[in-house]
């Protein structure tokens, strides 16, 4: 039994569930899905990554928990999150490619460096290891590598104006303008969710 192997075992375990392979994946990609209950805290899946990591794998949300249903935890052999966007393919619909997301991602991380919780077909999220640098700048390559994240909280807040007051955004913000928009959410706090699914 590999360091890995043993690694996938004690986490089925500890999760209480069966690992699988991801789809579209071999059984030698080096990474698993565990399908987990929803009764499972969400905290303590995110208390095993510092020790996987030091085992020189990666541990991460496959399909983000909502409390109600059934979520997925994903488990690399490589502590290296864009090596695993990477084999998983992340991508858009209808585009970006995967590669377009990993150097947009390298490009914002560069500077802002985010710990990167999950990566799902079509999405990345993570938190900020600390308050970005200059939130304008920011912006201006969120809209340029991942605009809809604006086309979201655009169509959010012109149906539902009073979920400016829910977000933390101002009520006079102009959402006519999406760098404006997007300095006003990134300034929120740490958390970040990219996708790139207009047909989700």
């Amino acid at each position: 039994m590999t360091p890995f192997d043993r690694l996938v075992h004690d986490l089925s375990e500890r999760f209480g569930a069966d690992p699988v392979v991801p789809p579209g994946l071999g059984p030698d990609a080096g990474i698993v899905l565990f399908p987990v209950d929803p009764d499972l805290d969400p905290d303590d899946v995110l208390a095993e990554r510092e020790s996987v990591r030091r085992q020189g794998a990666f541990l991460f949300f496959y399909e983000p928990p909502t409390g109600e249903d059934e979520y997925v935890v994903g488990l690399a052999d490589t502590p290296d999150p864009f090596a695993v966007i990477e084999r998983l393919g992340v991508r858009g619909v209808p585009g970006p490619s995967t590669a377009d997301i990993v150097a947009f991602l390298r490009g914002i991380t560069a500077t802002d460096p985010i710990d990167i919780t999950t990566i799902a077909a079509h999405a990345v999220g993570g938190l900020f290891i600390q308050p970005p640098r200059n939130l304008r700048a920011l912006a201006r390559r969120v809209y340029e590598g991942c605009p809809l994240v604006y086309e979201n909280l655009k169509a959010i807040l012109e149906e539902e104006p009073e979920a400016a007051e829910d977000l933390n955004l101002p009520e006079d913000l102009p959402w006519h303008d999406p760098i404006e928009v997007l300095t006003a959410a990134l300034g929120q706090g740490p958390d970040v969710f990219f996708f790139w699914d207009e047909e989700g």
